[in-house]
């Protein structure tokens, strides 16, 4: 059994993190039958992204970066059969962006040789998990805004992408702000009056200066602490459940290797559910204490307050790991292994 395939199994019921603190990526689509040519970067478009940064910084353009597999991923195939490769998109896209196309073929042959080199550095380095990712990044290759797929057309996607561009661009200054502050004690307050501001999703996403923040007020006495209830009150909270879930995870795969069953065995799902359950039987204290913990906490916030939401996202896996899997497991027998 493949661990994603187990972890799936044992996790699938257990969406523990809020949405706006997870982080999401595009997926992989269905591998498609593409036409084979000499090279993958469509007309009009560059795969060579260090040029493309000094082409950007001497026009004051944008660079729009396609993460794309050319020669198996469908969704990509449509974006540019529907987007990037029509007229309508590239004459008024190229008056504000740089386009670079930066593919993950299975036939390498299809890459330039700069490009063979270069794509799979930029793969890891923006940490790109599907296909296709677009990227609007500054001159600097700073990230501005992530998108991917979307259906309307050109005129539609080029209105996503000014939409995206300037959120982007507004954070972005937003953070070149909050980083020339001083750390001295004014620095903190100033920063503290701009963040605390901000809505729970914005802090998140800027938690390299709320814990600037909370750092320079550890008791509260200064009175920043307490615009920060998500961090101080819940992401603790989160954090102790991604602990116990990678705890179980674990037990979970030690148990099958040490288990001697088939790979037939193993896709049976009361064979995995009772090895979950021996594994989860002496962490349910852990769990039931969490669960607690959740609930003492969550009646501080109103439930239509972001903090309230996220505890209620967090307090429903919780209750329903401890009645599933907190039953005594039974004996294993080889009716269950059917």
């Amino acid at each position: 059994m493949k661990k994603k395939y187990l972890l799936a199994a044992v996790f699938a019921l257990l969406p523990f993190m809020p949405a706006f603190a997870a982080e999401t990526a595009a997926p992989e689509s269905a591998p498609v039958a593409v036409a084979a040519k000499k090279n993958s970067t469509p007309v009009g478009w560059t795969d060579d992204f260090e040029a493309a940064k000094k082409q950007a910084k001497a026009e004051g353009k944008t660079l729009l970066v396609d993460f794309s597999g050319s020669d198996w991923c469908g969704w990509c195939v449509r974006l540019d059969d529907e987007v990037f490769s029509k007229k309508e998109f590239l004459d008024p896209a190229k008056k504000k962006y740089v386009l670079v196309f930066i593919d993950r073929p299975r036939d390498s042959s299809l890459l330039s040789e700069n490009a063979a080199k270069q794509n799979p550095v930029l793969i890891k380095q923006y940490a790109i998990r599907g296909y296709p990712t677009v990227l609007l990044l500054d001159a600097d290759g700073t990230v501005l805004a992530q998108t991917g797929y979307q259906a309307g057309g050109p005129e539609k996607y080029l209105k996503h992408l000014d939409e995206i561009k300037a959120a982007g661009m507004e954070k972005a200054n937003l953070t070149k702000t909050l980083r020339a502050l001083p750390d001295d004690a004014e620095g903190i307050k100033k920063a503290d009056a701009i963040l605390a501001a901000l809505p729970i999703k914005e802090q998140v996403e800027l938690s390299e200066f709320v814990k600037k923040v909370l750092a320079a007020d550890p008791d509260g006495k200064l009175g920043m602490r307490g615009h920060y209830p998500f961090f101080t009150d819940v992401m603790p909270l989160i954090k102790q459940m991604q602990t116990l879930q990678q705890e179980i995870g674990k037990g979970v795969e030690a148990e099958i290797k040490s288990s001697g069953k088939t790979s037939k065995e193993l896709q049976n799902e009361a064979v995995i559910l009772g090895m979950v359950k021996k594994v989860f039987a002496p962490e349910k204290p852990k769990f039931v204490e969490l669960l607690a913990q959740v609930k003492a906490v969550k009646a501080k916030f109103s439930p239509e307050s972001e903090c309230g939401k996220a505890l209620a996202e967090l307090e429903t896996p919780l209750q329903y790991a401890i009645t599933q899997f907190g039953e005594e497991p039974k004996a294993d027998s080889a009716e269950a292994a059917k």
